[in-house]
């Protein structure tokens, strides 16, 4: 009898050492996914094109018709005029859309 009870203990122990060994395998690392989108450090860089609504040269910022609005980065030269149809190349920094180029359509 003595020999039945170590028998059926030997057998639970050896089917709870084994039994992590038939969980799934962790899922391996995937490498990130490229969207051929431009990246920088502060994210994703956007274009937006429109016809511009207001620009002011105190604040920087640039207003499209369509509602967006952008401030214009240290180096962005072009300053566009209120009906102006332009192109915006952008990105998030926080909550705030930096624009890194302006580029007006001729």
């Amino acid at each position: 009898m003595k020999r039945l009870v170590v028998a059926a203990m030997a057998a639970a122990a050896a089917v709870v050492m084994t039994a992590p060994s038939f969980a799934a395998p962790p899922a391996p690392n995937q490498p990130a996914q490229s969207t051929g989108a431009k990246t920088t450090a502060a994210g994703k860089e956007r274009s937006a094109a429109g016809v511009v609504a207001s620009y002011s040269a105190d604040t920087r910022m640039l207003k499209l018709q369509s509602g967006s609005e952008f401030k214009l980065a240290s180096g962005v030269t072009t300053f566009p005029r209120q009906g102006e149809r332009v192109t915006v190349q952008w990105k998030h920094e926080g909550k705030e859309r930096i624009a890194d180029r302006v580029t007006i359509a001729p």
